[in-house]
């Protein structure tokens, strides 16, 4: 069941930036991704304070590359991954 505040629209590949061939990415996702690894360069520096916090890191990073591909998918193919509109409907 749809939300209605979840208005899915196929169309919206037409209003994003235009990507990167090489990567893909829009030039404000490159910059995400890059602000991600410095990010990841200066956690790297930080002494661990517990066993399982790199793993932590690790993952959480992962997941907003997932993010970011999911995004090129989007773009690329539309009609097959879905993108919604998230501003609230009046009723």
């Amino acid at each position: 069941m749809e939300q209605k505040w979840l208005k899915r629209n196929p169309d919206y590949a037409n209003r994003l930036e235009v990507a990167e061939p090489k990567s893909g990415l829009t030039e404000s996702e490159r910059k995400a991704h890059d602000t991600l690894m410095i990010f990841n360069d200066a956690y790297a520096q930080l002494p661990r304070q517990h066993p399982s916090e790199s793993r932590i890191v690790t993952d959480a990073i992962h997941q907003i590359q997932l993010i970011l591909m999911a995004r090129i998918a989007r773009r690329k193919n539309p009609s097959y991954w879905p993108t919604y509109d998230l501003v609230p409907t009046e009723k």
